[in-house]
């Protein structure tokens, strides 16, 4: 299911993102899936080659539309979008 947002999350100039995905997120050394909302500079994701990316700049766009998708990966609830870990909340 596709539907269109105006408001998300871009998270070091290439991911976006909507406000309330969980992504699996290192803080002060403890991982913990939290909204991206939730996120801060200098917070690590968990990437698909088991590497940490390092969060360089987190922003709030209110002004442009993008398209997402609602995905359901039951059983699992975990998969990787734009090579990072997210949860199917």
């Amino acid at each position: 299911r596709y539907i269109s947002t105006n408001n998300y999350f871009l998270i070091n100039n290439t991911i976006k993102v909507t406000a309330e995905h969980p992504l699996f997120v290192k803080r002060n050394d403890k991982w913990k899936f939290r909204r991206v909302w939730q996120i801060q500079v200098d917070d690590k994701l968990y990437s698909i080659n088991q590497t940490e990316l390092n969060v360089d700049s987190i922003t709030n766009i209110n002004n442009g539309w993008i398209d997402v998708c609602s995905i359901n990966v039951e059983n699992i609830d975990n998969y990787f979008s734009g090579g990072i870990l997210a949860h199917n909340k």
